[in-house]
């Protein structure tokens, strides 16, 4: 008896690329997709509005930080409340909201940033009676907001 030989070969199939939506006809092209080089903070953004094939990779909105947020009381009584805000989005004109110190800041203050990101806001306050936590908080352009900075006022 005889046993047959098989020639064994490859076939090629069609692309498999994955569509692009779920609803529309068009299929996406493997290169949008991030590699592994791709920082995780990166999102990928359609630049084509009718939902083509078109799009590009954009960094994700990241959080607003309140950095060096000081409260200086000079010796006339008056507190400079002030700081600065970094953002990946732009920091100027975001509303910082101040509050804490039962007197000088009951119901919250609240400041607008500069084009660099810098706000300061004064008030008078009274030794021993204004003494304690002074907190700042800001949300971004994109309605993300920054976690809440503290300082300790001694007056």
């Amino acid at each position: 008896m005889f046993a047959r030989s098989s020639r064994l070969s490859v076939e090629r199939l069609d692309d498999r690329n994955a569509p692009s939506s779920l609803t529309g006809n068009d299929v996406a092209s493997p290169s949008w997709m991030p590699d592994q080089t791709t920082p995780a903070n990166w999102a990928v953004v359609p630049t084509d509005p009718s939902g083509g094939q078109t799009s590009e990779l954009a960094a994700a909105n990241q959080k607003p930080q309140i950095v060096n947020f000081s409260v200086n009381v000079n010796t006339g009584g008056v507190a400079t409340f002030s700081g600065t805000v970094r953002d990946d989005q732009s920091v100027s004109g975001l509303t910082v909201t101040l509050t804490g110190l039962q007197n000088c800041l009951t119901g919250g203050k609240t400041v607008t940033t500069d084009a660099d990101g810098n706000f300061s806001w004064q008030a008078a306050v009274r030794p021993s009676l204004d003494a304690g936590w002074a907190f700042a908080d800001v949300t971004d352009s994109q309605g993300l907001p920054a976690e809440q900075n503290s300082c300790w006022v001694n007056c």
